[in-house]
């Protein structure tokens, strides 16, 4: 965070070195009036960062802000079917398949960063032998906020699309739910992808950003009659091979 004394900036430059000796270089460009910024990619743990950022305007640069420094921890890492309900924090590295049973919820709490890993699946199994997803029969819960959202990314140093297979949510039992709210879900090959076979299932997608998917960026479907009592608000849904929302029912 930084405290914003510049008037009538055009936006903020963030820029990044590893280790006190590192070379100093642009990582990102945040709009004017932000006071924040969450670091999330090409990063190792362990090893220490340090940050600074200056405002644009018209007529060039301010000087630099002070530095502040960051050392990332490692990754929990998971794959395969949770015990019970699960709730994650901080980063997140997924090697294979993770799967939400029926009566179990998996939450995410604001800021937690989780990484698929690319091109692969160690349990070579659902809908893709070689690519993980999260699998939810249950509920799942993911509460982002807007200056720490949640993100579910590859961890490829330069993701592509379908570098992982998606959020599939497969929902057949009675009183389970799925809530989204300030998620980004990038460089998979089905998005969020939601089919659901009991009736009135809630389901809300909200301030959340789909991008770069292989097939639909969200994909919505109510099953042999199945009704989803939905809310999409407020999303970004960009980038797509197929459509951005796609609504189905049978």
């Amino acid at each position: 965070t930084w405290r914003d004394n510049a008037t009538g900036e055009e936006f903020f430059t963030v820029e990044r070195k590893e280790g006190v000796d590192g070379a100093w270089s642009q990582i990102d460009i945040v709009p004017a009036d932000r006071t924040s910024y969450r670091d999330t990619r090409g990063l190792s743990a362990g090893a220490t960062y340090y940050y600074r950022v200056r405002a644009r305007y018209t007529g060039g640069n301010s000087a630099y802000s002070n530095e502040a420094s960051a050392t990332p921890r490692s990754p929990l890492t998971v794959s395969g079917t949770l015990a019970g309900d699960t709730t994650w924090s901080g980063p997140v590295l997924v090697t294979g398949d993770v799967v939400v049973p029926v009566g179990r919820t998996l939450s995410l709490s604001a800021g937690t960063v989780v990484r698929f890993r690319a091109l692969n699946d160690d349990t070579g199994g659902g809908a893709h032998g070689s690519r993980a997803e999260l699998v939810v029969q249950g509920s799942l819960v993911v509460a982002g906020t807007e200056s720490a959202p949640v993100v579910l990314d590859s961890d490829a140093s330069s993701p592509a699309r379908g570098d992982w297979y998606g959020v599939r949510v497969v929902v057949g039992a009675a009183g389970q739910r799925v809530a989204l709210s300030h998620c980004r879900v990038e460089h998979s090959k089905v998005g969020l992808d939601v089919r659901v076979s009991t009736y009135q299932t809630p389901v809300s997608v909200e301030h959340c950003v789909v991008r770069e998917s292989e097939g639909h960026g969200i994909y919505l479907e109510g099953k042999g009659g199945a009704k989803l009592a939905l809310t999409l608000t407020g999303n970004t849904v960009e980038g797509h091979g197929g459509r951005g929302v796609y609504l189905a029912g049978n």
